[in-house]
């Protein structure tokens, strides 16, 4: 409400202020400052959420910095997957367009980078590895989408360094990811006192980085569990307990290998794939010196299923409730039936 009402101020002073706020504005207000004299009004406009023709439009603008304005306006929305009033499709022909515009301006193509299509991505990346070879080193490849070109740089960049960067790209292929999970182990097996001195490059946090970004599979999940067991993962380990949605099979693993207590039980509470015995456990470890809950525990024991969960999540008791409406056991209709403020957004968040 109060970027709209600012927006009908006519006040330049104003208009140009509210850039960061433009995407806020209705189509019918972005229209208007388009068709502004003003080139700096018509760059508010180009931080809006456009439409295709209003996209076009501001494609074909006299100003240098209004063209650029929106080539950073699409690359931000199709990165964040935020085309509200225009199909990726449509994203993609303007992207296209403005590339064959502006071919020859390498400044104006990067901030249009994340907006290309894959192949015009790729055919980027290999023009500025000529002109200047480390071009795409350090921030720019952790957010490249074209797998083409991720694979060119993972050649061109074959160490901690770009293992690195490249680590927190989420649209890394799990193929990807394991070449370069494999590359990080060798790098720390063959050189234990550089990877040790290291932090950002060290295949403790490369790997960390890996579980944390992007499609991640149950093998590589499985890996990091094994690996967590020995001295020197510390990074890899917070990584992978941050996780509440672990596969069951995971969860099998770190029930054999983590020692109980309350860190322990609560982490197996608040996961989805817990199963029943595990749930139980977890609540018998963190209510150990609560004699009344452990004996709720024993009268639940021969209860099926359906009534076991279902109670928990009734339970006064907070972790029986937290452990029953995180999990995907507990059913639907007990999840729906939840409405006291404090809970009800956990059970909304049920993947149930």
């Amino acid at each position: 409400d109060i970027v709209m009402t600012l927006a009908k101020r006519d006040w330049d002073m104003i208009i140009q202020e509210l850039y960061k706020d433009a995407w806020l504005l209705p189509e019918s207000i972005i229209d208007g400052y388009i068709r502004s004299d003003d080139f700096s009004i018509r760059q508010v406009g180009a931080g809006g959420q456009l439409t295709y023709n209003q996209a076009m439009q501001l494609a074909n603008d006299s100003s240098n910095d209004v063209v650029t304005s929106l080539a950073s306006k699409l690359a931000e929305m199709k990165h964040h997957g935020q085309l509200l009033r225009m199909t990726p499709q449509e994203s993609d022909k303007i992207a296209v367009y403005l590339h064959q515009k502006f071919e020859n301006d390498d400044d104006l193509i990067r901030v249009l980078f994340l907006a290309l299509p894959d192949n015009l991505q790729f055919n980027f990346v290999k023009k500025m590895e000529k002109k200047f070879p480390a071009y795409f080193c350090c921030r720019d490849m952790q957010v490249i989408h074209s797998d083409a070109a991720l694979q060119r740089l993972l050649t061109r960049f074959n160490d901690p360094a770009g293992w690195s960067n490249l680590a927190k790209n989420q649209y890394l292929s799990t193929a990807m990811k394991q070449k370069i999970w494999h590359r990080a182990l060798s790098h720390r097996k063959n050189n234990p006192k550089a990877d040790s001195a290291a932090y950002e490059t060290s295949a403790d946090m490369i790997l960390s980085e890996l579980i944390s970004h992007g499609e991640v599979d149950d093998q590589m999940l499985l890996n990091a569990t094994s690996l967590i067991r020995s001295e020197g993962w510390d990074f890899l380990e917070s990584a992978l307990v941050s996780w509440d949605n672990l596969p069951a099979v995971v969860l099998k693993e770190l029930q054999q290998n983590m020692p109980r207590n309350d860190i322990w039980a609560k982490f197996f509470l608040r996961q989805e794939n817990s199963s029943r015995a595990q749930v139980n456990e977890a609540l018998r470890v963190y209510y150990a010196l609560d004699p009344d809950a452990l004996a709720q525990l024993d009268v639940l024991a021969k209860q099926p299923d359906r009534i076991w969960w279902s109670t928990l999540a009734k339970s006064n008791l907070t972790f029986f409730k937290f452990g029953a409406l995180n999990n995907r056991h507990t059913p639907p209709a007990v999840l729906a039936a939840e409405i006291d403020p404090e809970w009800w957004i956990v059970a909304m968040n049920n993947p149930r």
